[in-house]
């Protein structure tokens, strides 16, 4: 039977240049291609990564600066966790490469990184299928220039995944080939770091495709037996081991997140959806653009509009994805491709397509996604694979003139749709023309100017749009202590009590482009300043602290300490607020709330999370008077609680991420309840011996403390923390011994 997806040399088509050599040159076209972020002070900022990204970045630096693994994060949000948080990568090793470089730069230094990784991984996957050098290069490149890849240079964490997406599929195809524990080991291996990368959508989609690929081509190898699928099993997981270390926090976390309740299917599920209307964006990224306007404008203020750019992959991927059907022999893998890119598209256009709603509903995972438009990964992954296989066969010396005339037809039906705006579809244009002239040399003595000619017609309209997607801009706008100086100003000495900011209503400057533009304020940045901030922006979060939010304000400034608002709006004299003002922003204190630590008068049980709310929404509720706690208390403590005023004072010994200290002076045995989030992990100890910690007000940490002065200690020490190591560790050794087993 023959081997690999429909071509001859399964171990790759001739002899050419070593892998050194080929690392090398992809990475010296990556500084090509990003060499306005690498050697210029620009970088990109679009988005998420000003808002989101950068910040955390800034956070994760400074604490390994200070000797400390964050696993907490207090300055967002409330606090909440900040390891057990996948898209923060924190036990994704090549993002500790690009770490020691200041923020803009390492950014930076990590999408090139990543392209290159994309690019190499492509290339060795398209390699291990049987494809020559040429078409193997061309299959990578349009892989990493993708609109997928472009798109994406907001969220790391999806390019990381993404960048792992060949090599997962290579380690598969060799060990269809040869189901030996080396191989599983190395397939294992690469699904691991693609799933510590760190887009759960990426690496949930990468299983099951995975999956399904390797049980097509084992069955079309026939080589597995039951002793060798045991042992393939075996060693798949050993490889994947180094992904438990991330499972368990993260799953810890998605459990008692806004993601663990089912979700509406219309407003979460099916959320970003692709518009069907727009699909010709696959061809034509910028045909309906309007005039004036940037593609990168465009995708931030239409973004519904113009999701399907990421579809993108230059005007002629889908005629060389047709030349893959060309030639006779087994056509499993090229119609498993075929079929992926199709279900791929069903499923980005979310509730267009009845496909996307029945995976929610069925696939295990799936109920906790949004954004169907990106699982346009696997679009590109299986249009490139596709392109590439078509490329190769116009590399044969008598290459049909049938073949030839359709790619003609196909490129004049593709400019007479470009002439509706030829403007903005220039570079299809210019490439659908390079490749007509590409046409007649395939078919004549001159073929390798052809091919070269016809890979130039496919990959430079990608790389110019990609250029034109999103523009660096200067290094000043990552300087959040710079462009937040007045809100510095106003915010840090409430600290360490925490502050709220309207991110709509208090201004950033932005220069993009030689203007400087005023934006809304990126919220993350209070992690980049360690101001602790009861706002920020994650599309994860604790469902507990987000029942507060509906809350009454003044209810909410008291459980969460909160000293006050900063606004550009000048409210004039705010009822129980103090204004004060700096530039442009007014701060207004609360007069009535900021105690981190305070003694309720009385508790009452109320075991259920609705009843807690509804109480606690009262116009007559006070925190500071009455608590409400989830179970009872032990009936020696009940007893001790005498229902008058504790006469509590406090003062703040420590506070760090993930440990904090408070000396406490009570007139009374007090359950005192302290305006921080309890979670999984954090511990108490009183006078330094360990103490029981309570949950109050349906969030917050309370300790019991007897009448007198004492010193109340929190440190968050989850029991998986000692434990993260270990599944490195086995896979290392497990590494070692298979190498040095003979055989294997």
């Amino acid at each position: 039977m023959e081997t690999g997806p429909r071509l001859r040399n399964p171990s790759g088509a001739g002899k050419g240049p070593g892998g050194g050599t080929i690392a090398l040159a992809y990475g010296l076209l990556a500084l090509l291609v990003f060499s306005r972020c690498l050697f210029l002070p620009r970088a990109y900022f679009d988005s998420d990564l000003l808002a989101q990204f950068a910040p955390w970045r800034d956070f994760l630096k400074a604490e390994l600066a200070q000797g400390r693994f964050p696993l907490w994060d207090p300055y967002l949000l409330g606090g909440q966790p900040f390891l057990a948080d996948l898209q923060n990568m924190m036990l994704y090793p090549p993002n500790y490469l690009t770490l020691p470089f200041a923020v803009p730069l390492g950014l930076s230094l990590f999408i090139a990184l990543h392209w290159t990784w994309a690019a190499l991984g492509m290339r060795y996957w398209l390699r291990v299928t049987g494809l020559g050098e040429a078409a193997a290069g061309v299959g990578a490149l349009a892989f990493a220039l993708s609109g997928f890849f472009w798109m994406e240079l907001i969220h790391p964490p999806v390019l990381a995944a993404f960048a792992w997406m060949p090599w997962w599929f290579a380690g598969l195809e060799r060990l269809a080939r040869d189901p030996q524990p080396r191989a599983a080991f190395l397939a294992g291996l690469a699904f691991a770091l693609l799933g510590l990368g760190g887009s759960f959508q990426v690496g949930l989609g990468a299983f099951y495709a995975g999956a399904a690929y390797l049980a097509l081509r084992a069955f079309q190898e026939g080589r597995f037996t039951p002793q060798s699928l045991a042992k393939a099993a075996l060693f798949l997981g050993l490889g994947a081991l180094p992904l438990l270390s991330q499972l368990i926090p993260t799953f810890e976390f998605a459990s008692l997140s806004n993601r663990s309740t089912p979700a509406d299917y219309l407003t979460f599920n099916a959320s970003f959806s692709m518009d069907p209307a727009s699909l010709f964006h696959a061809w034509f990224p910028t045909l309906d653009l309007p005039p004036t306007t940037t593609l990168d404008q465009a995708v931030q203020a239409q973004e519904h509009q113009f999701l399907s750019v990421e579809l993108y992959l230059g005007p002629w991927v889908f005629f060389l994805a047709a030349l893959a059907f060309r030639t006779p022999g087994p056509r499993g893998p090229a119609l498993f491709f075929l079929a992926a890119a199709l279900t791929t598209l069903a499923l980005c256009v979310g509730s267009a397509f009845p496909l996307h709603r029945w995976v929610t509903l069925l696939l295990p995972g799936f109920s906790h996604l949004r954004g169907p438009f990106r699982f346009s990964y696997f679009w590109a992954f299986s249009l490139a694979t596709l392109a590439a296989w078509g490329f190769e066969s116009l590399r044969e010396k008598k290459f049909p003139p049938a073949w030839l005339q359709a790619g003609g037809l196909y490129a004049l039906a593709l400019l007479l749709a470009a002439l509706i705006h030829p403007a903005r579809a220039s570079w299809e244009i210019l490439g659908l023309g390079l490749g007509l002239a590409a046409l007649p040399l395939l078919g004549s003595k001159r073929r390798d100017w052809g091919l070269g000619l016809f890979a130039l017609a496919l990959l430079l309209p990608l790389l110019a749009r990609g250029w034109g997607l999103f523009s660096p801009a200067p290094l000043a706008n990552f300087d959040y202590p710079k462009n937040s100086a007045a809100l510095i100003s106003l915010t840090a000495p409430q600290m360490p009590a925490r502050v709220f900011i309207d991110p709509e209503n208090v201004p950033y400057p932005v220069r993009v482009r030689h203007t400087l533009y005023v934006s809304y304020y990126p919220e993350n940045a209070f992690a980049a300043l360690r101001i602790k901030d009861f706002g920020g922006y994650n599309p994860l979060s604790l469902s507990a602290v987000n029942n507060l939010r509906f809350l009454p304000p003044q209810t909410i400034f008291k459980l969460m300490a909160v000293k006050g608002f900063a606004t550009s709006h000048d409210l004039k004299s705010l009822p129980g607020f103090r204004q004060t003002r700096a530039d442009s922003l007014f701060f207004y204190q609360s007069l009535f709330s900021g105690a981190e630590a305070y003694a309720p008068r009385f508790f009452q049980v109320l075991p259920e999370a609705k009843s807690r709310l509804a109480r606690m929404g009262s116009p007559d509720f006070d925190p500071y008077r009455e608590g409400i706690l989830d179970a009872p208390l032990p009936e020696g403590l009940g007893r001790r609680l005498s229902g008058q005023d504790a006469a509590l004072s406090y003062q703040w010994l420590r506070d760090e991420p993930t440990a904090q200290s408070f000396r406490l002076s009570t007139a009374r045995d007090s359950l005192v309840v302290f305006a921080e989030v309890d979670y999984p992990g954090w511990k108490a100890a009183l006078d330094g011996k360990p103490t029981d910690l309570f949950m109050a007000d349906h969030v917050l940490r309370a300790v019991f403390v007897p009448a007198g002065t004492h010193q109340v200690d929190f440190k968050y020490q989850p029991w998986w923390a000692p434990c993260l190591p270990l599944p490195w560790l086995f896979c290392l050794l497990g590494g070692l011994w298979l190498w040095r087993r003979k055989g294997h």
